[in-house]
């Protein structure tokens, strides 16, 4: 399929692969053709974008275009003919304009008034609001092209005039829903777009009223004002002033309508008025509209916990349907009744039918409701399931009538369709502030963010809010949060219209746990030791839960299955559970040994996974229970178990790494190394992983400390003893190689004796990568090899990836860059695959770094930009510093200096606080010569003279040639030719001797230069020569090399040239 995108920078695929045709007059053709879709007269397309060329000329560029296009695209997705131009019919091409105006055309063929929306409209706006990325053809201009400039501002005018349309419908839609979040998303969008639009202020006003934002609303207002003033001397409209002074009364806007389907209000109904709005379940209103509308079902229970709002969902579903029920729809109360009589009165006094004497009551009532089309909805029948009976005779006997039920238990009926009533997702803090505000009309409304976090306390359960919004007339907001994060149990209330058992929430437990026999007490008492997610296996290792409980209490709503087929417990009945639990001390510590023993062996199982093929699995499996993992970390340490978890130790510290979860590393890895009692092996583990997180962290003082500790008390340890050296290696590897190079080779000599292939991998890599910055790239190159023969047959992912990104930049101080290539996009592949975020920024960074040696500079600005987003939001400072150096390095090839500066600046800043005083000095290398370019010759100095004598003195040759050749870079600059000349020539020399290739051939293109510059151009020209056609030569020194052979041949002729590079060179002579 041939994809075209003109929202924003036309873009073209085929088959997936991008197109790029390479001339604009025939990029713009091609999206004029895409966007007509009918034959075009070459004249009609002739005057579009050659106007002022004579006709002959025009119809030839013309024909050039169609060239360029079919060269890019093929020749059989145009048709061309004699006189007409257009895109193929016949060939399957999608186009985003198109897709948006389709999208957009659907919902107005729907069966209400176009300015309104329903619930079957907001896909399609949705649709439409993700296709519009950007202006039409966004950034793409054809210069003095006034017939295409005109033609391109209609579409654009025309496609942006739609899109605000959509941003409306999607604001009206989502504030009718109360998923306010999304409307005020779509909302600050459109108002981006009109700022003088004074129904988006409006609507803005409204959003924030809702949310809770008294103040952001009036603000709206005050800049509405502001704006229209401003630019166009007015005044906002009266409804705009009457919506302030609503605002500024307390007096809320009422939210829209969105129609689920259409209402009869004339249907007979007894639903119970409510005190306050629906709020939120607009997913679950949809479901059980979808539900009561389908011919198959007949009975449908609504269940979940005590207070979860099943009885206010049943009646605003109802108040939907109305159409679908003309002979009414009736709410039966089931509160005190305790009868199949009593039942039976009830329907009866709700539908206003009275029984006469003679026939059963039950024959009389079903008689007439044989003729009768309608709901009835009976609430709270969870205490009388002894009497479901009556249920299935309604559902045998009268055709014509649904049940809706709301129970805390299902009534287990063949018949019956089960509908969970979960926590709220949506609305929750409206549905606090409608509450506070019955109990306090001077409720401000302007502190959203507090009444969000003590709705999350109270993990969205309708009951709870309505009850802590009733203390707002004693206590402020911050004390309530507080109050709730210590007592939840205390939420009470003195309401006399609702049921006791549901005036406090110890109540409404009590009176679910009393619901329960033993057996299934014991199962929830058990289950709440676990924090978050579980599985079946888990609760049944832990708590010997039988799947006969766990399918009884999900059906009462006690906890709940998800889509992954975890359980969990609302926060608040694990609370309850867990006092519950904790009643009995022995039954308690009985579940929390057993419940560190699970995890232990979990993390222990997850762990060859881990490090191989299966990592994804394993590390979302872990990551479903994560929350129980933490407990059970917790509680090891609390009751003085931690010994238990030692063997989970290097699978929590893997998972840690992965996830980037490096604080929170540090801080369980620290409280474990000092658990009680004392257990000398536990605590050395633990010390080794705190201080290897304390170095990720960018603490190397604390990290040396820790290890250095751990080389004291790890000796009966040999494992723990060399990944003590190896974590050091890490830590001074850019500090001082020589002892990082000692510490590699002492865990190198355990890990042998040990008899450990991967161990042994991993330090042959850390080898590899130190040992070129001490000039032996060729060794390294070996190390690095015979690493990957030992990781490449064990499958080890988490050793494998960074063993490629070493030879990756091996190869790049080799000048070779196909297999530098490929290996960095084996690496970047690994890491994508498993989705390990730290690691895979720095392969990125290494994938970049060869690409702008390559020349590719936008792929890898593109890279770059991506790797510093993730790393500023992980917050990981040396990786970032990292990628930091190579987008200055970027920025410094597509010249722009001061990007370059900025980002080596940051990096250089970032190197100094890890106190990485070898990789600063890198910096300043790299910041000089940007410098350079720009003429700062005293800066670039300063910085060349402080790095070169620090890589002397650490005897990193690497950094002392690199140093040297920005050294000559400035000397040629500032025409200090002898003094170039001396040291090019013993740089030349290091270069060679330590096997440094790329920067060997920069050293030579410098004395080309200097040739140069000495008027020796046959000299110059040789060497210059020399590194054009050298394959290891950088891409930058190339094009620097190709500029002065360019002089040259002008100075000298191009047949001299061509004589001269005739005859052989010789080098060393050159050299010397």
């Amino acid at each position: 399929m041939l994809k075209i995108f003109l929202f924003g920078t036309p873009r073209i695929s085929l088959y997936d692969k991008p197109i790029k045709i390479s001339r604009r007059k025939a990029l713009a053709l091609f999206c004029y053709l895409a966007m007509r879709d009918q034959p075009i007269s070459r004249d009609a397309l002739s005057n579009l974008l050659w106007s002022d060329y004579d006709p002959e000329r025009a119809r030839a560029d013309l024909r050039v275009s169609l060239c360029a296009i079919n060269k890019a695209i093929g020749d059989d997705w145009l048709v061309v003919d004699r006189d007409t131009i257009r895109i193929s019919p016949e060939k399957p091409i999608w186009l985003d304009v198109l897709a948006f105006q389709t999208a957009v055309q659907i919902p107005l063929t729907h069966q209400h008034h176009p300015d309104e929306v329903c619930m079957a409209c907001l896909p399609h706006y949705e649709a439409a609001y993700q296709l519009y990325t950007d202006d039409f053809l966004a950034g793409f201009t054809v210069p003095n092209v006034a017939e295409f400039e005109d033609w391109q501002l209609m579409q654009t005018e025309m496609l942006r005039l739609s899109y605000q349309q959509v941003l409306r419908k999607l604001v009206l839609g989502y504030s009718a829903l109360q998923q306010l979040d999304a409307a005020m998303q779509y909302g600050q969008r459109w108002l981006g777009l009109d700022l003088f639009n004074e129904e988006a202020h409006r609507y803005m006003m409204c959003l924030q009223a809702w949310t809770g934002n008294k103040t952001g609303a009036l603000q709206q207002y005050l800049t509405c004002q502001q704006i229209l003033l401003d630019e166009l001397g007015v005044a906002p409209s009266d409804e705009t002033n009457q919506l302030y002074q609503d605002l500024k009364d307390g007096i809320l806007p009422s939210f829209p309508i969105i129609y689920y389907d259409e209402i009869t209000p004339t249907t007979p109904h007894n639903l119970p008025p409510q005190p306050n709005p629906f709020r939120g379940r607009s997913d679950e209103v949809a479901q059980l509209i979808a539900n009561l509308k389908n011919d198959d079902c007949r009975l449908l229970t609504l269940t979940g916990l005590g207070g979860s709002g099943k009885t206010r969902l049943a009646c605003h579903t109802a108040r939907q349907v109305f159409a679908f029920f003309p002979d009414g729809i009736f709410f039966v109360p089931l509160v005190g009744v305790f009868n199949r009589y009593a039942i039976l009165t009830k329907i009866a006094d709700a539908i206003g039918f009275q029984f006469v004497e003679g026939d059963l009551q039950e024959t009389q009532l079903f008689t007439y409701l044989s003729s009768k089309q309608l709901l009835l909805i009976l609430d709270n029948f969870e205490h009388l399931l002894e009497h479901v009976s009556l249920v299935e005779q309604i559902l045998q006997q009268v055709s014509t009538v649904k049940l809706l039920i709301t129970s805390r238990t299902p009534l287990n009926l063949k018949a019956e369709w089960v509908f969970t009533v979960d926590r709220m997702t949506e609305g929750a803090e409206q549905l606090f502030l409608d509450s506070a505000l019955r109990v306090e009309q001077r409720f401000e409304l302007n502190q959203s963010e507090i009444i969000q976090q003590i709705c999350e306390q109270l993990a969205g359960l309708p009951l709870a809010i309505e009850l802590a919004a009733t203390w707002v007339s004693v206590l402020s907001l911050p004390e309530i949060l507080q109050e709730v994060q210590q007592n939840k149990e205390a939420l009470e209330t003195n309401w006399h219209d609702i049921p006791e058992r549901q005036r406090s929430l110890q109540d409404t437990f009590e009176y679910s746990w009393r619901l329960l026999n033993s057996t299934n007490q014991q199962a929830l008492a058990s289950m709440a030791i676990f924090s978050g997610n579980f599985s079946y296996p888990a609760a049944k290792a832990v708590a010997d839960v039988r799947i006969s409980s766990l399918a009884t209490l999900a059906a009462q709503g006690l906890i709940k299955r998800n889509a992954q087929g975890l359980y969990d417990l609302h926060i608040l009945i694990r609370q309850f559970a867990l006092n519950k639990l904790r009643q009995s001390p022995e039954q308690y510590m009985t579940v929390v040994l057993a419940f560190i023993r699970y995890v232990n062996q979990l993390l222990v199982d997850h762990l060859p996974e881990l490090r191989g093929e299966g990592m994804l699995a394993a590390k979302n499996s872990l990551q479903l229970e994560f929350n129980s993992i933490r407990a059970a970390c917790m509680l090891a340490l609390e009751h003085q178990q931690a010994h238990l978890m030692l063997d989970a130790l290097p699978t929590l510290a893997l998972f840690y790494d992965i996830q980037g979860y490096y604080q929170e590393a540090l801080m369980i890895f620290q409280q474990f190394s000092h658990a009680k009692p004392h257990h000398d092996l536990l605590s050395v583990r633990a010390k080794i992983y705190w201080g290897r997180f304390a170095r990720l962290l960018g603490d190397y003082s604390l990290a040396k400390t820790l290890l250095l500790q751990v080389l004291e008390q790890a000796r009966m340890f040999p494992y723990e003893l060399a990944s003590a050296y190896i974590q050091l290696y890490h830590v001074l590897y850019n500090q001082d190689h020589q002892q990082a190079l000692s510490y590699a080779q002492k865990a190198l000599e355990i890990f042998d004796e040990l008899n450990l292939p991967l161990e042994k991998g991993m330090v042959l890599r850390a080898f590899a990568e130190i040992k070129t910055h001490i000039g032996l790239t060729d060794e390294a190159i070996l190390d690095a090899q015979q690493a990957l023969n030992l990781l490449r047959p064990l499958g080890d992912i988490f050793e494998l990836a960074p063993i490629y990104r070493t030879l990756s930049r091996l190869y790049i101080y080799q000048g070779n860059y196909d297999d530098a290539l490929v290996a960095g996009q084996k690496s970047v592949a690994l890491y994508k695959q498993f989705d390990f975020k730290n690691q895979l920024i720095r392969s990125q960074t290494i994938l970049a770094s060869i690409y702008n040696r390559t020349s590719e500079y936008e792929q890898a600005q593109i890279i770059l930009q991506e790797a510093i987003a993730l790393a500023e939001q992980l917050q990981l400072d040396e990786t970032l510093m990292y990628a930091l150096l190579e987008y200055g390095t970027n920025a410094y090839y597509r010249k722009t200096y001061q990007d370059a500066i900025d980002a080596l600046e940051q990096a250089l800043q970032l190197s100094q606080k890890l106190n990485m005083e070898m990789f600063s000095n890198y910096l300043k290398i790299n910041l000089s010569n940007v410098l350079l370019d720009m003429a700062q010759y005293d800066r670039a100095k300063s910085l060349i003279l402080q790095a070169v004598p620090a890589f002397e003195a650490a005897k990193n040759y690497y950094g002392v040639v690199v140093g040297n050749n920005m050294l000559v870079k400035y000397l040629l600059a500032t025409q200090q030719i002898e003094e170039a000349h001396i040291l090019l020539k013993s740089n030349i020399h290091l270069a060679n001797q330590y096997q440094l290739t790329v920067n060997w051939l920069t050293a030579i293109c410098y004395l080309g230069e200097l040739y140069y510059m000495l008027g020796q151009s046959e000299n110059a020209l040789r060497l210059i020569d020399f590194v054009i056609q050298h394959d290891s030569t950088e891409s930058a020194i190339r094009e620097e090399a190709i500029d002065y052979r360019d002089k040259i041949t002008l100075a000298l002729g191009k047949e001299q040239v061509k004589k001269l590079l005739m005859k052989p060179v010789d080098l060393d002579m050159l050299f010397n």
